[in-house]
């Protein structure tokens, strides 16, 4: 059964009893006050003809007269003073009776007044009083109130018909007040279905600050976070499989020359390192993604390291100062086979030694990037200048450029501006959005300037105004 539902059946019933009550109360108060005013009302009657039966008998001489001679002269007078609707009494046994009933059992008469309904549907009040001149005679009243409980009746009838029309009026309004209160649930409800499906952009408009709106806040702030999560594995997955290429190519062309060429003993050796090197940083490389992604802790270890040290790396993300100059040539070397085939020249611009701040395997795959598509993007011959200073480090090219209206997305996981091109060269449009993580990591800040057919210029700042944070010294 749906909440909506719910809430009605209880709210109905919550109402139909405290109606239920009142009207049971209003009955109950209806019908003393109908007693109450009709035994207050006979009581005055009984009074005044009480006090007149007083009077007319008053100057006869009872001494004179014997017992049977009394009790017809008083059942005389009780006739002319007290009329139709009495009975007189004497030790509980009727004398006179002038009302429309039998008095069967006066004895059984209790308190004040007593109702009784008979079995032909009648309701009689009954009264019973002394009479004042002869406290040994009782004076019983018995008046039919069949009348004033079938108008009572009719009242409580009418009552509960507007209580009914009440009931049904305000179940409307309920069952629409529930449905715009409620709506904004049922709006979660489909948001969690799509986002159970798979759109993972979906967001409920929050409206007020009532629980509902909370939720709803929760909502979108959980829908952000799995959304973010998601885009997370998704770049993680495709940032191994594409930083692994470099490391896997080394390894395997390593590997063929043991198995298919005859080398020395040196060779061996050096294949041989080869290998493990490719395969350390391989291990590197996939730990230090997984930390750049939230999976693990950043560390932070002052002074430099050399790339062959001898010191191994458990995969956490090491803040380390570095020689700029040194991450670019090893970015270099790493792309040395597709510089060679294309014949691209590099053309070193650094001034200085400027050092940077920051993890040495994955600055380098950041430069790997940058370069790896400045040489997709130039034509066989060209150029491409490496850039750096004190405050920021750039690689340039004159190659094919990208698309303005395409500017806005390069940073985006899986964009790719030239989809052929990228597809030819393997391209997976992967290389810029996990060079953007790598950048902010680094609390760095990269701007691209390009123009089609013209080339493609990337400024990565790490010091001065340009840098998002400037790390200390």
């Amino acid at each position: 059964m749906k909440l909506r539902h719910k809430l009605m059946i209880l709210i109905l019933a919550a109402c139909t009893g405290a109606f239920g009550v009142c009207a049971g109360f209003f009955a109950v108060k209806m019908n003393a006050f109908t007693v109450k005013m009709a035994t207050e009302n006979n009581v005055r009657q009984m009074e005044a003809k009480d006090y007149v039966f007083s009077q007319m008998v008053t100057d006869t001489r009872f001494d004179a007269m014997g017992e049977i001679a009394l009790e017809a002269y008083l059942k005389y007078q009780f006739r002319r003073c007290f009329g139709e609707g009495y009975a007189l009494l004497k030790n509980q046994e009727c004398l006179v009776n002038l009302t429309e009933f039998a008095i069967l059992a006066p004895s059984l008469y209790e308190g004040d007044y007593m109702v009784q309904h008979l079995e032909d549907g009648q309701t009689v009040v009954l009264m019973e009083r002394e009479l004042s001149a002869f406290p040994q005679y009782q004076v019983l009243l018995v008046q039919d109130i069949t009348d004033y409980e079938r108008e009572m009746g009719k009242q409580m009838r009418e009552y509960l018909g507007v209580c009914g029309g009440i009931l049904a009026a305000a179940a409307a309004v309920v069952y629409l007040i529930l449905g715009k209160i409620l709506g904004p649930l049922r709006s979660l409800t489909d948001a969690a279905a799509r986002l159970g499906d798979g759109d993972l952009k979906v967001r409920v408009c929050v409206k007020g600050k009532d629980e509902i709106g909370v939720l709803a806040e929760a909502f979108n702030g959980m829908a952000g976070r799995v959304e973010g999560q998601v885009e997370d594995l998704r770049l993680l997955l495709g940032a191994l499989a594409h930083e692994i290429k470099t490391p896997m190519t080394s390894i395997i062309g390593y590997g063929e020359s043991l198995l298919r060429l005859k080398l020395t003993k040196e060779q061996k050796e050096q294949a041989l390192m080869g290998i493990c090197r490719g395969g350390r940083r391989l291990e590197r490389l996939c730990g230090k993604l997984l930390a750049m992604l939230g999976m693990y802790g950043i560390s932070e270890r002052a002074g430099s390291r050399s790339a062959g040290d001898g010191q191994e790396d458990s995969g956490e993300i090491r803040m380390e100062t570095l020689s700029v100059r040194e991450i670019f040539q090893e970015a270099v070397e790493e792309l040395s086979l597709p510089i060679e085939e294309k014949g691209i020249q590099i053309v070193w611009e650094i001034g200085g030694e400027p050092e940077v701040k920051g993890d040495r395997e994955l600055l380098v795959s950041l430069l790997y990037n940058l370069i790896h598509n400045s040489i997709k993007a130039s034509a066989t011959g060209g150029r491409i200048w490496l850039e750096a200073d004190e405050e920021k480090l750039a690689v340039t090219d004159e190659g094919s450029g990208i698309k303005a209206e395409d500017l806005p997305h390069v940073w985006d996981a899986f964009f790719m501006s030239d989809k052929s091109r990228s597809r030819s060269e393997g391209g997976s449009g992967l290389g810029l959005a996990l060079a953007d993580r790598i950048v902010k990591l680094h609390y760095m800040n990269a701007v691209i300037e390009s123009r089609e057919g013209k080339g493609t210029r990337v400024i990565v700042a790490y010091r001065g105004r340009q840098a998002a944070q400037k790390y200390p010294d």
